[in-house]
């Protein structure tokens, strides 16, 4: 293991070099998980739960994919993040148009704490009547 860094559990991010020396190395499966969520499954503004991570999990990356682009007659928004920040990951892009979304890299990896992974829609004037969105998110599973 690289003794020059080791996060703790208040640590939210951890290096290239951590990763590749403490997980990698010991072959911990790389996990899938794939939500499908419709624009009924929303209230505007209001996250929801993609899934609940155990302290330790590390969330390598997420990917959305536009299926049904939503129709609120203002603008079509979507956020994703954490229980403690709403908009960790991706603030604010478009879902009005389908096809992939950009996720910033930056933010991954990222070492969970005991928390939720959310999403938020926010349609501008609350009245799309259509939309979905598939969110993979691939992770590693924390070991005790």
């Amino acid at each position: 293991m690289n003794s020059a860094y080791v996060p703790t559990a208040n640590q939210d991010v951890v290096t290239k070099t951590y990763l590749d020396d403490t997980v990698l190395d010991q072959n911990f499966p790389v996990l899938m998980l794939k939500k499908v969520l419709t624009y009924a499954e929303f209230t505007s503004g209001v996250a929801v739960t993609l899934k609940t991570m155990s302290a330790g999990n590390m969330v390598l990356g997420i990917f959305v994919y536009i299926k049904t682009a939503f129709t609120d007659t203002g603008t079509d928004l979507m956020k994703l993040g954490i229980t403690s920040d709403d908009d960790h990951f991706a603030t604010d892009f478009d879902v009005s148009s389908t096809g992939w979304k950009t996720i910033d890299a930056i933010t991954f990896p990222y070492r969970c704490s005991a928390e939720d992974l959310t999403v938020t829609y926010t349609g501008q004037n609350d009245d799309a009547d259509d939309g979905s969105v598939e969110i993979y998110i691939q992770y590693i599973k924390a070991t005790t």
